[in-house]
């Protein structure tokens, strides 16, 4: 059994992650919703260092430069779960 405090801290870690999950499909509903949306376009513009992957700076940068506030912890979460092979970044097809 856990304690108040504890049930208290990871309720709120579910409303951080339930928060940038939503502020995560916002810009992506918006962006898809452009005529000339292009999936790929899209991910080479959020890798700057056009180093074939994302990482958790890469997507608070991009989403900062959409309004959206993200913290590099908050990031970290939102990619591991779309991290299909676990190294901790996104590729492409992920």
């Amino acid at each position: 059994m856990l304690s108040t405090e504890t049930e208290a801290k990871i309720a709120k870690l579910f409303m951080v992650l339930a928060e940038g999950e939503n502020n995560s499909e916002i810009i992506r509903q918006v962006i898809s919703e452009q005529p000339n949306f292009d999936p790929y376009l899209l991910f080479k513009k959020i890798d700057k260092g056009q180093k074939n992957f994302i990482d958790e700076y890469d997507f608070v940068d991009y989403l900062k430069e959409h309004s959206v506030n993200c913290t590099p912890c908050e990031a970290i979460l939102i990619i591991a779960f779309y991290d299909t092979n676990n190294n901790g970044t996104l590729n492409y097809f992920e």
